[in-house]
């Protein structure tokens, strides 16, 4: 399990694909700017992003090629664990 520091980026897909940064939901035309002000601020260059299964790639593509144009360096990918017998 990854712990999060609260310096770092964490970044979120729904699965009606809203785009939840710091919990709050944003626009995918906001987020490149908004994440560039952030890792300004907190001098960071990593981004953890989450995704629900259900969220097509492109959609997350995306999402990561925006992170890349604010600046973000290194992209980490959060997975929850499957639960046995949950699918």
């Amino acid at each position: 399990k990854v712990e999060l520091r609260n310096e770092e980026l964490n970044l979120s897909i729904t699965a009606n694909k809203t785009i939840l940064l710091k919990k709050e939901p944003i626009s995918h035309e906001e987020l490149s700017g908004k994440l560039r002000t952030l890792s300004e601020e907190k001098k960071a260059k990593s981004l953890y992003l989450r995704s629900d299964k259900n969220v097509p790639y492109g959609f997350v593509v995306k999402v990561m090629a925006a992170a890349r144009r604010a600046g973000i360096t290194r992209l980490g990918m959060v997975t929850e664990e499957e639960q046995e017998g949950v699918r």
